[in-house]
C-alpha cells in the first residue's frame, strides 16, 4: 500500500513539475530579456546629423516596436548597455556623393528651367516686335516712303532688332549645350545608380558580442529610423524575413519609409523568437490557480491589426 502511495506521489510530482515547466515556457520564460535598455553613443560629425537629432529618430524605432505590444521591447537609457554608433566611411561617402550629384541636377534642371523661360519670353517679345516692324515698313513703302525722321526710327528699331536676334541665337545655343550637359550627366547618375542596384550594402550591423549597434549609411532620416529598427530587431535575436515589405526583410526594399510598421511576418518572428505564440489552456490555467506563485509575470500579448 505504502509502495503504491509513494508511486503515485512520484508521478504526481513529476506531473506538476511537468505542467509547471510548460507553463513557465509559455508564460513566464522572457528568451528575449525585454525591455532591452538602448541609447545613442556616438555620431560621427559629417553625417550632418546632430547627436539628439540621432536620438530622437532612435527613440521613434524602438516606439514603433513598442506599439505593436501591451508592454514595452524597448526603453530609451543613457545609461543602457546597448549602444547605437554612427560610424562615417566610404560607404556614406558614396551616398552623400550620389545625394550632392542629385542636388546638383536639381538646381541645373531649375537653371534650365528659368533659362528658358526667360529665352521664350524674349522670343515672344522678339516676333511681335519684328512682326509689328515689318508692318510698318510695308505700310511706308505703300505709300512711296517715310519721312526722314519716322525712317531714321525705323533704322534704329531694325537695329535693336537684330541685335535681339544675334542675343536669341547665343541663347538659343547656350541652352542647348547646357540640355546636352544635363542630359548627359543624368545618363551617368542613372548608370551609378544602376551599378549600385546589385551591389549589396551594410547600412547597419548589430553585434551581440560587444552589444551595440552600428549605422554606416543611410539616404536620408526617414531611411535611418528603418535601418534603425531592423537592427533593434536583432537586437531581440529575430532572423530575416522573406516578405520585401517586413523591417527584418535583409534589404532595403518594399517597405514603408514614411510609416514602417511590422507586417504579420514580423510579429509572428517576435512571437516565435520571444515565446509569445501561445494558446490559451483553460484546464491548465484552473490547475494554475489553485497555487499561489511570487514569480514574477513577463506575458506579452500582440495586436494583429495592420
Amino acid at each position: 500500500m505504502m509502495k503504491k502511495f509513494i508511486t503515485c506521489l512520484i508521478f504526481l510530482i513529476m506531473l506538476f513539475g511537468a505542467i509547471f515547466g510548460l507553463y513557465y515556457y509559455l508564460f513566464l520564460y522572457n528568451n528575449c530579456h525585454v525591455p532591452i535598455k538602448y541609447s545613442v553613443d556616438n555620431v560621427d560629425s559629417r553625417f550632418k546629423i546632430t547627436k539628439n537629432e540621432v536620438a530622437e529618430i532612435t527613440l521613434m524605432a524602438g516606439t514603433n516596436w513598442n506599439a505593436r505590444t501591451s508592454d514595452n521591447l524597448f526603453v530609451y537609457d543613457e545609461n543602457s548597455n546597448l549602444k547605437i554608433n554612427l560610424v562615417y566611411d566610404r560607404r556614406q561617402e558614396e551616398v552623400d556623393k550620389m545625394n550632392n550629384d542629385v542636388k546638383t541636377l536639381t538646381n541645373s534642371r531649375t537653371t534650365i528651367d528659368n533659362f528658358a523661360q526667360e529665352y521664350d519670353a524674349l522670343l515672344t517679345s522678339y516676333v511681335q516686335d519684328l512682326s509689328a516692324y515689318n508692318q510698318e515698313v510695308d505700310d511706308w513703302s505703300s505709300k512711296g516712303g517715310a519721312p526722314p525722321d519716322v525712317y531714321a526710327r525705323l533704322q534704329k528699331e531694325k537695329a535693336d532688332i537684330e541685335s535681339r536676334r544675334v542675343i536669341l541665337i547665343d541663347m538659343a545655343r547656350t541652352l542647348n549645350l547646357q540640355t546636352q550637359t544635363f542630359n548627359n550627366n543624368l545618363d551617368s547618375l542613372k548608370n551609378e545608380v544602376d551599378k549600385r542596384k546589385n551591389i549589396i550594402v551594410t547600412q547597419g550591423l548589430y553585434d551581440s558580442t560587444s552589444n551595440s549597434i552600428t549605422i554606416y549609411t543611410f539616404g536620408n532620416e526617414d531611411e535611418l529610423k528603418l535601418v534603425l529598427m531592423h537592427e533593434l530587431g536583432h537586437s531581440l535575436g529575430l532572423g530575416h524575413a522573406q516578405n520585401m515589405t517586413s523591417i527584418m526583410f535583409e534589404l532595403l526594399d518594399q517597405q514603408d519609409l514614411k510609416n514602417p510598421t511590422l507586417t504579420s511576418e514580423d510579429i509572428a518572428l517576435l512571437q516565435n523568437q520571444c515565446h509569445l505564440n501561445y494558446r490559451s489552456f483553460p484546464i491548465l490555467d484552473r490547475l494554475i490557480k489553485r497555487f499561489e506563485f511570487d514569480t514574477p509575470s513577463h506575458h506579452y500579448s500582440f495586436s494583429q491589426n495592420q
